[in-house]
This record gives C-alpha cells, sequence and structure tokens, in this order.
C-alpha cells in the first residue's frame, strides 16, 4: 500500500502481460526446483551407467540432466530474485514526484530522474539462461527510468507510450 492516499494512480498505462510472465517464471522456477529433487534421487538410486566414487554409486544417466536442470535453475532464479525483482515497475502513482512499486513491493520515491527512451541504452534484454532471445511474445517495450545510479524499468503498453512519456516529463 502507498503511502498517501492522494496519489493518481497510472498503474494501467503498465503492461500487465509483463507482469504476468514474470509470476510465470516463478512457476517455471518451481518446477526446476522439483526436477532437481527428483533427479538427485535417481542419481543416487538409479541402475544404468552406475560408477562408484568413495563408495558412493552415482548414475552417469541422469548427471547431464542434473547438471543441466541445475544450471537452468540457478540462472533462472538470479533473474527473477535479483535482476528483474529490483529493476521491473509494477505500479505507478504520480502527485509532487514519482512513486513507484517494484515487483519485490518496495516502493521507492524519485524526485530527480533521467528518462531512458532508447532501447539500445537500457541495458536490459529479455532472453534465456543460454542467451538466447526468448519467445517475442515475452519481448516487452520497456522506458527506463534512472535516478541516483539505480536503473529501474517501466514496461508500458505500446498504445499509451506517447501519454506515458509526457506524464514522466511533466514531473
Amino acid at each position: 500500500m502507498f503511502i498517501e492516499n492522494n496519489f493518481i494512480d497510472h498503474s494501467y498505462l503498465i503492461n500487465k502481460k509483463c507482469i504476468r510472465s514474470y509470476y510465470q517464471e516463478i512457476y517455471i522456477n518451481l518446477f526446476l526446483f522439483f526436477c532437481l529433487i527428483g533427479l538427485t534421487y535417481a542419481i543416487f538410486n538409479s541402475n544404468k551407467k552406475v560408477i562408484v566414487f568413495s563408495n558412493v554409486n552415482f548414475s552417469l544417466f541422469y548427471l547431464f540432466l542434473f547438471i543441466l536442470c541445475f544450471y537452468e535453475f540457478v540462472v533462472s532464479f538470479y533473474n527473477i530474485f535479483f535482476v528483474k525483482n529490483k529493476k521491473i515497475i509494477k505500479e505507478l502513482r504520480i502527485n509532487k514526484n514519482l512513486e513507484i512499486k517494484l515487483l519485490n513491493g518496495n516502493i521507492v520515491k524519485l524526485t530527480d530522474f533521467k528518462l531512458v527512451l532508447n532501447n539500445d541504452d537500457i541495458r536490459f534484454k529479455n532472453k534465456g539462461s543460454f542467451g538466447e532471445k526468448v519467445y517475442n511474445k515475452y519481448d516487452f517495450k520497456y522506458i527506463g527510468i534512472e535516478s541516483k545510479g539505480n536503473f529501474y524499468l517501466l514496461p508500458y503498453k505500446v498504445e499509451s507510450k506517447d501519454f506515458l512519456i509526457k506524464l514522466l516529463r511533466s514531473i
């Protein structure tokens, strides 16, 4: 909840599909976690291609899948909770200054900020863990907001870009 009630809410200008895709990534990360649990069990209890190392049986049959799943889990966890969670704006309210709510729930008041409208200057690409381009439906348009060394991403609806830029410049 925001601190003051006299703010005008402009959250309808934010692309909600971007927020939904963030929560979908959390579900995918949970799936990868449960896959890791199952693969860990399979590595130690399978009879396929078994090797013994320090009196512990390892199945090489599931080892590659475990390493791949572990890598995907770690990279996905980092992208979700340490990159997107602290950068993407979930809600936007404006009064005399700009108040944003990030995906992790933190509320930040910005009095002095700079807009970054060129997508090449934003330095954020929605890519997978191997650097591949994610599906085009998850490639959203962002306006960058830079304030005191912090960089925030505002996913906007395509039809509301001009109004949003005018609104942010009027603060």
